[in-house]
């Protein structure tokens, strides 16, 4: 599970590094992040539960995090 998982995520920091190939400044990467990923993440309701119900260390370490911002990148691509 661990080695599709790593392959998985391979494949999404390909896709990254290519969309910020070229002429794009580190701000154009900032703006991309903060407004397409945080906005994909903001839409599920048990990140938005769990951050405000927990520390930021106990938000940091859940499981779901890990899960739903590998799917907010790959609908991100998809976009």
């Amino acid at each position: 599970v661990q080695e599709k998982e790593k392959a998985r995520l391979g494949e999404i920091i390909a896709k990254v590094n290519d969309l910020f190939e070229g002429e794009l400044t580190e701000d154009d990467r900032l703006v991309y992040v903060n407004n397409v990923i945080k906005g994909k993440l903001l839409e599920s309701k048990t990140l938005v539960q769990q951050a405000a119900n927990n520390t930021k260390e106990q938000f940091a370490n859940s499981p779901d995090l890990s899960s739903e911002l590998m799917n907010a990148i790959i609908d991100a691509f998809a976009a």
